[in-house]
């Protein structure tokens, strides 16, 4: 063997043991995230529900009517439209019309020092008045009539502060194709329920009590953060409470993870701001998820084709790894699991999204809704 088939072999050799390491750490931490308790919360808690919404008019008017249409009695709805472009608000009030629940805020973007989301939040907040709990959901989400009293039986049973939770997707070629490796790497990162430097929360939900928002000093303490979500737990955690991870997808639907470019282009804000804009982490990311995801189907075609067993091998035993990790996303989130064997595509497309997060730091555009994902 050449020295060049050496080294491919000891590439080939190197990626499957890194993705059965890899695939089961997945396992291991996926388990962790906590089920949702099937039985509502049993008793009345005042609830405000708070949706930052700007541009959001394709996602807004569904995700309200099924906030309203929630089996919990004791519930106000505040949209803080954030300086929004097109016909977000007038669909906020003209449900606000109809539903005396329904709040709309009108907001004319962040002041100086904070981000745009964080200051919607905080305004939602001060509308709210002072109820028991907190839900923040993103304007794209569509919860089913239980959501809010079974992740208050969750926040109950578990004596939570912070309850959250991913939102489910729709059957697509986002969720089968960029979704599983992202999955995949958003958990190796910050792994669910563990005693990790930075904790897990996911913006699409976090259900808040209001005496936790209030010691942790409410938005005011995180008022620049482009990280919201993770920030918000690690304080939560940081000032002795507790944070916890559950599977809530069954009751919520994200729709802004629709279509593959929507999906894209979350993805990809989503790791420029988990990198903090770091061409250096954003170029290593998609250089080893290229690498991680196309070697071992070059090397099983290649060792097939050269009659090499031990490179065939090799690049099978990663293909199959790569391919269990994407039946367990799968069989979470509720999508189909024929296309686990296209999971080194997967692991391509985080890749492509990274190299493309790269671009737009260098280039100045990395934004989001025309503001500045980069702080």
């Amino acid at each position: 063997m050449s020295a060049l088939g050496r080294i491919g072999a000891g590439l080939a050799i190197g990626v499957a043991a890194l993705a059965v390491g890899r695939i089961a750490n997945y396992a291991r931490v996926i388990r962790k995230v906590a089920p949702l308790p099937v039985e509502p919360l049993d008793r009345p808690a005042e609830v405000a529900v708070i949706i930052p919404a700007r541009d959001e008019q394709h996602t807004i008017g569904r995700g309200v009517a099924a906030l309203r249409a929630q089996h919990h009695p004791d519930l106000r709805i505040v949209v803080v439209d954030d300086a929004s472009t097109d016909r977000t608000a007038a669909i906020v009030a003209a449900q606000a019309a109809q539903d005396q629940r329904v709040t709309l805020v009108r907001g004319e973007g962040p002041p100086p020092g904070w981000s745009g989301k964080v200051a919607a939040m905080a305004a939602g907040v001060r509308a709210a008045g002072e109820p028991e709990w907190l839900l923040f959901m993103d304007a794209d989400g569509v919860a089913g009539p239980d959501l809010l009293g079974r992740l208050l039986a969750a926040a109950e049973s578990s004596g939570a502060d912070l309850v959250s939770s991913p939102g489910g997707m729709r059957r697509g070629a986002g969720a089968g194709l960029l979704a599983p490796a992202a999955t995949v790497a958003m958990f190796e990162v910050i792994p669910p329920n563990s005693d990790t430097r930075r904790v897990l929360a996911i913006g699409q939900c976090l259900l808040l009590r209001r005496t936790a928002y209030d010691r942790i000093g409410g938005w005011s303490a995180l008022a620049g953060s482009t990280a919201d979500d993770v920030d918000l737990g690690t304080r939560v955690r940081d000032t002795g409470g507790r944070v916890l991870i559950v599977d809530a997808t069954a009751e919520l639907v994200a729709q802004g993870h629709d279509g593959f470019g929507q999906l894209w282009r979350s993805l990809r804000k989503s790791f420029v701001v988990g990198s903090g804009g770091s061409v250096p982490v954003l170029a290593a990311g998609a250089v080893v998820s290229l690498v991680f995801g196309l070697t071992p189907p070059i090397a099983a075609v290649t060792g097939l084709l050269r009659r090499d067993r031990r490179i065939a091998l090799a690049g099978l035993l990663g293909w199959a790894a790569q391919s269990y990790g994407h039946l367990i996303f799968a069989r979470f989130f509720g999508q189909p699991v024929a296309p686990a064997v296209l999971a080194p595509l997967s692991w391509a497309a985080l890749g492509s999204t990274l190299a493309a997060g790269v671009g737009q730091v260098l280039r100045g555009t990395a934004t989001w809704r025309g503001r500045s994902v980069t702080g």
